[in-house]
C-alpha cells in the first residue's frame, strides 16, 4: 500500500459557462473525490499495488465536465518483503 499524491496546475481559459464550473474531480482508478477550485494537490491515502489511470476534470455544479482533463498513470509497487535484521548492538556489564 501506498499513498498516491495527485498535484495539478492550470491556466485561465475561455469555455462557454465558465462560471457555472466550480469544482475538480481526481480520479485514480475507481476512487475519485471533489474538490474545490482552490485545491491543487490531493493524496489518495493507502492504495493498494497495481497500475492506475489518473485523471483531474475541471467539473460544473451539475457535474458537467470541460475539456480537457488531464491524465497520467501510476504504478503502485508491490512493497519488498521484509524481516527484522540486527543492525546495532549493545553489551553492558552489570
Amino acid at each position: 500500500m501506498a499513498n498516491v499524491i495527485v498535484d495539478w496546475g492550470t491556466s485561465d481559459q475561455a469555455i462557454p459557462g465558465a462560471a457555472s464550473f466550480t469544482k475538480f474531480r481526481v480520479i485514480v482508478g475507481s476512487n475519485s473525490v471533489v474538490l474545490p477550485l482552490t485545491e491543487r494537490t490531493y493524496t489518495f491515502a493507502n492504495v493498494s499495488p497495481g497500475t492506475y489511470p489518473v485523471k483531474v476534470e475541471l467539473l460544473s455544479t451539475d457535474e458537467i465536465t470541460a475539456g480537457p482533463s488531464v491524465s497520467d498513470s501510476v504504478t503502485v509497487p508491490v512493497p519488498a518483503a521484509t524481516a527484522p535484521v540486527p543492525v546495532n548492538i549493545t553489551v553492558t556489564l552489570g
